[in-house]
């Protein structure tokens, strides 16, 4: 029996449609038309020059449809294939806004009924994995200092490429680079590599 390999997907803007989502509550809220090329910094709110109240109404309105986030198409089929050859685990940073933990269980469960593994958690370094797949560069950099080399001593953080992310660090401070990409086969290659 060969290893079956566990890979840790984040889920806002890897694979649910969070920013764009977002943005068509900004311009429901303000009247303003925005687009996801206009958010080119990790802070959403100010890349889109929001003013604290106006972040707040729509937190309040994502909290409100969070379970009518859209499901990208093409990485909810890699995260299918994902689940046929490895552990597919959803580790994602929950918001604070209300009930956010259990409607994202539910969101999980209606685009993977499979789902096993949900772990709601702002630090994402303390769950292991042999592949992780996140769009924040921070998250990747301290899950490799700290799951990567003190525990297994192997694994492989792939930076999900998006228009906030491209003056993110890419390598970590013992120069570990992390792979950039938007191309679910590079994650899907990847994966096989550890069986």
């Amino acid at each position: 029996m060969s290893y079956k390999p566990t890979v840790l997907l984040d889920v806002d803007d890897v694979i649910a449609k969070y920013t764009e989502f977002y943005i068509h509550l900004a311009t429901e809220v303000t009247g303003v038309w925005f687009e996801p090329k206009d958010v080119t910094e990790w802070d959403i709110v100010a890349a889109l020059k929001l003013k604290p109240e106006t972040d707040l109404e729509i937190r309040e309105l994502m909290n409100q449809r969070c379970t009518s986030i859209p499901c990208d198409e093409k990485a909810k089929e890699a995260v299918n294939k994902l689940h046929e050859i490895s552990n597919v685990v959803f580790v994602t940073a929950p918001l604070n806004y209300g009930e956010w933990v259990a409607k994202r269980y539910t969101w999980l469960k209606t685009h993977f009924p499979w789902m096993e593994y949900y772990y709601p958690c702002k630090d994402k370094s303390f769950v292991a994995g042999d592949v992780f797949v996140d769009d924040r560069a921070e998250n990747l950099l301290k899950w490799h200092d700290r799951c990567v080399l003190r525990f297994n001593g192997r694994g492989t953080a792939i930076l999900w490429d998006t228009t906030f992310n491209q003056n993110a660090p890419t390598e970590s401070d013992n120069g570990q680079p992390l792979i950039r990409t938007r191309d679910w086969e590079v994650v899907i290659g990847n994966v096989k590599d550890c069986r």
